[in-house]
């Protein structure tokens, strides 16, 4: 397994915006329940990431597995804002190395404390690799506060 790391670059939005849309599709049922329009809603515009991209206050990476794009991640200061894996590289340590990744830099930059909010799809990885639950879940999305001592 040959997975490479780097930054995102605006050559990469297209892929992005695919990887996250087919995750979405094939990862996420129990949050959107095969509901057409909070799928649509939750991808959003066909030119999200290169506005995301655009952006001073976002660090965005991708995984390469074998030359593939595998997933992708973004963190903004102390949050974890994206962590996708496309479906056909679950299972195979892309989003650990995403996570790890993503807490390094923060602590990197002083962060003490990450946090994030994770889909009812993603709840146990993110408490298997050490993120805890942080308040009551949305009632409406079902997203779920969570954070992590990072030292």
């Amino acid at each position: 397994m040959n997975l490479n790391i780097r930054e995102a670059t605006k050559a990469d939005a297209r892929s992005m915006a695919a990887l996250r849309a087919a995750s979405i599709r094939a990862l996420c049922e129990p949050d959107h329940h095969g509901d057409e329009a909070t799928i649509k809603r939750w991808i959003g515009a066909d030119d999200k990431f290169e506005q995301l991209l655009a952006r001073d206050d976002l660090a965005i990476i991708v995984v390469e597995l074998d030359d593939q794009l595998a997933g992708l991640g973004a963190m903004s200061g102390d949050r974890v804002t994206l962590n996708y894996v496309h479906p056909d590289f679950r299972f195979r340590g892309v989003s650990k190395a995403i996570m790890q990744t993503l807490e390094s830099r923060m602590v990197a930059h002083g962060v003490l404390r990450g946090v994030l909010d994770s889909s009812v799809t993603a709840l146990r990885f993110y408490q298997a690799i050490g993120w805890q639950k942080d308040g009551p879940a949305d009632p409406e999305s079902g997203q779920q506060p969570m954070s992590k001592d990072l030292l």
